[in-house]
């Protein structure tokens, strides 16, 4: 069970509709991810804010490779999507995190995986990300 000043802390939202988890995981803090994921709080839950992201959305967007590593080691949904149907590859896509892009692959994201819009992360990547996919 969650003690009751970080329970209190961790479902606060912020004036953009995030939890503290969302903005840890934004801001590549392994530490504060851990400790909530560490007693069981939802890795899963979406922002209020305008796309409804997961932790391991914003981590990759961000380019937090230890993030995004230590939340698809506890089983974070890699193909999990916000409003207009961007997962986590494809942020990292639009990005240009290459590094997150490699990993997310390496780990068997959907790199086919198509948005709302009926676009990959191919189309969606920069020249350095389709210039990787190209050589896979």
């Amino acid at each position: 069970m969650m003690p009751i000043a970080l329970n209190e802390l961790a479902d606060t939202k912020d004036s953009s509709g995030y939890y503290i988890i969302h903005k840890a995981a934004k801001d590549g803090n392994l530490r504060l991810v851990r400790c909530f994921a560490e007693y069981n709080y939802n890795i899963e839950i979406k922002s209020n804010g305008d796309y409804q992201c997961t932790p391991l959305i914003f981590a990759s967007r961000e380019d937090r490779l230890g993030v995004v590593k230590y939340l698809i080691s506890i089983g974070a949904n890699k193909e999990a999507k916000d409003k207009d149907g961007w997962t986590s590859l494809i942020w990292a896509s639009i990005n240009g995190r290459l590094e997150v892009v490699k990993y997310l692959i390496s780990v068997g994201a959907n790199k086919e995986a198509k948005d709302n819009e009926g676009k990959t992360v191919f189309d969606r990547g920069n020249n350095d990300i389709k210039n990787y996919l190209s050589s896979l």
